[in-house]
Parts: C-alpha cells; sequence; structure tokens
C-alpha cells in the first residue's frame, strides 16, 4: 500500500474543486492506497459548500485527519492541516500573497513528510508563479521549489496514453531558448529519462525535434542543429540509445511517428506542449524525473478563469494518481 501525498495548490485556482470531483472515480484506489492532502479544512470546506449540490450523495467525497503513517480507514481522503491563515477566504480567480504562501507551505510541507519517509509519493495541484512570487520566494515554480529543496536536477515529461513529451528548456522567453540548448543539456536530460523509464521498457525509442524551420536547411535556417543537436543524437547513439533527428518539428507528431516513438524531445515549451495538449486534452500529467522519489502532476494550470464555477474537469488529476501509483510499483 503506497502513502501518496498531494500538495493543495493554489486555493484561488481549481485544484480543490478537481480533488473534490476526483473522489468519485479514485475511490477503489483509495481502498488501497493512500491519499494524504497537506492543506487546510477551511479553504477546502469552502469549495465542499459551494458545489455540494452539484455532486451526487454517494460521490461526495470524505475527509479525516491524517493522524500518522501507521493510521488508515479505506476509502477517504486524508488530510494534514498546515494550519496557515485560518481567516483567509478562498478569492476563486484572484492572485494573491496569501494564497501563494498557503501553496509554499504545502509543497514544502509535503517535501518535508517525503524526506521524513512518512509518505512515499507526491502529487501535486497547480500553483500560480505570480503568487508565489508575491511571498518573496525567488523559486515560483513546483519545478524549481523542488529542485532547490532536494538539490535535484529534475527533467519534466508529459505523459499520457497517446504520447510523451520531454522539454529541454521549460519556463523560458524565446529569445533565451537558442542559448540554452547544449549539448551536455539535451545528453543529460535524456540519459535521465532514458535511466528512469528504461526500468520499465528497455527498448524504448526516442526522437529529437530541432529548433528551426526544415532543421535548419544545413545553416541556412539557423546553426543549433549542426552545432548542438546532432553531436547531442551522435553522443546518445554512442551510449546505446536508439535515438533518432533532428526531426523537423512540423513533421514530428504524425500518426506514424507517434505510433514508433516512446519519447518526443523538445527543445522548448511550446514546440511540445501545443500538440501534447492538443492529443490528450486533460487525459495526462507531467512526471518530474531526477528526483529520488515519483512525483506527478497535473498538465494544466490554475485555471483562474473558470475557477469557482463548477466546471473544471478532474481528469489530469485522476491521471496524476494512477500513473504515480503505476511508476511507484
Amino acid at each position: 500500500m503506497s502513502r501518496l501525498g498531494v500538495s493543495i495548490g493554489d486555493v484561488n485556482g481549481i485544484g480543490i474543486e478537481i480533488l473534490i470531483k476526483a473522489f468519485k472515480s479514485l475511490k477503489p484506489i483509495l481502498m488501497k492506497h493512500r491519499l494524504i492532502i497537506f492543506g487546510d479544512y477551511y479553504h477546502i470546506n469552502y469549495y465542499l459548500k459551494k458545489f455540494k449540490g452539484k455532486i451526487k450523495p454517494g460521490d461526495f467525497p470524505v475527509f479525516i485527519d491524517y493522524t500518522g503513517k501507521d493510521s488508515r480507514i479505506p476509502g477517504v481522503y486524508e488530510v494534514s492541516p498546515l494550519n496557515l491563515n485560518p481567516d483567509y477566504q478562498p478569492e476563486p480567480g484572484t492572485i494573491s500573497k496569501v494564497a501563494g504562501e498557503i501553496a509554499y507551505e504545502s509543497i514544502t510541507t509535503a517535501s518535508n513528510e517525503i524526506k521524513k519517509k512518512n509518505i512515499d509519493s507526491l502529487v501535486t495541484l497547480p500553483i500560480a508563479k505570480e503568487s508565489i512570487r508575491l511571498t518573496g520566494c525567488d523559486k515560483t515554480g513546483h519545478t524549481t521549489i523542488l529542485e532547490d529543496y532536494f538539490k535535484k536536477r529534475i527533467t519534466m515529461v508529459f505523459m499520457s496514453k497517446v504520447l510523451n513529451v520531454v522539454l529541454i528548456t521549460i519556463h523560458l522567453p524565446i529569445n533565451r531558448v537558442s542559448e540554452s540548448i547544449t549539448v551536455n543539456a539535451i545528453t543529460q536530460k535524456v540519459k535521465l529519462v532514458y535511466n528512469f523509464f528504461s526500468r520499465r521498457n528497455k527498448k524504448l525509442r526516442f526522437l529529437l525535434l530541432a529548433l528551426n524551420p526544415h532543421a535548419g536547411e544545413n545553416g541556412l535556417l539557423g546553426y543549433e542543429e549542426k552545432r548542438v543537436i546532432i553531436p547531442a543524437v551522435k553522443r546518445l547513439t554512442a551510449a546505446g540509445l536508439n535515438i533518432s533527428g533532428p526531426k523537423p518539428p512540423d513533421t514530428a507528431f504524425t500518426r506514424n511517428n507517434i505510433s514508433q516513438y516512446d519519447f518526443f524531445i523538445c527543445m522548448y515549451h511550446d514546440q511540445g506542449l501545443i500538440p501534447f495538449k492538443m492529443l490528450t486534452e486533460f487525459n495526462a500529467c507531467q512526471v518530474s524525473v531526477g528526483l529520488d522519489f515519483v512525483r506527478t502532476s497535473v498538465s494544466h494550470g490554475t485555471g483562474f478563469d473558470i475557477a469557482g464555477k463548477g466546471i473544471a474537469s478532474p481528469e489530469s488529476f485522476i491521471y496524476a494518481v494512477m500513473k504515480n501509483i503505476e511508476l511507484i510499483k
């Protein structure tokens, strides 16, 4: 039986809503595994009251206090209170310093429980970088917060039943992407992904995307392919990996390629995530490779534009929990 920690995310976003909605689908899982939520009842109760009339009584989640690693009541969510900002009422769709403090406290408390081995893995609900920034913290995303806390380098992998995408660079302005992709960065990230997933599949196939249109046209449209990407492919091939590329991005995500390759290695955020989200919608999650434990996350953000309206889909959170359990086996 696994113990999965869940960080509460930004209480002004859709995180608590999708947590509540996911209960019906996750109830069979909760009979075999534990979900321990690092958050406070007064924020959860705000959304429970808000959505109570929209959820069938039998599908309504049950929350109890988390009292220790040896205690368990099957079929419920367990809550480990933060006792932070008890007077704060969620303001759906709003950037807030208080919400940032709650989100940061949740992820660091859960991380500490990982270190103490009180939980086995982590599922994160979405946070707002602007809210975290208001707290004075210069690490504004889950990835950078976890990298700093555990002193590890993380590679972001987006996974679904249809397509898996690896990002070489993450949240960078487009004019900084070229300077940030190096032979070492590409080879290290791809090897990290290979080492993590080859425990389950020794015959992984990777497709490495070009940065420039037409893969640079032999230098006419850019030199990154000749100077960086092709040498990285050669180095990874010499290391024994089955990798192809650089592939022009506009022809990479064909049905044939998707059926052939296990991972698409993308140079920057939108190059990978636009096709990924078009093809997978919400039935997908993110996996952080490089930590000593499994961390999965929803594949979307806080959804401030729909927060509090009761229309958010829980599918990505459900998938993140299922994938987390699959990967810790």
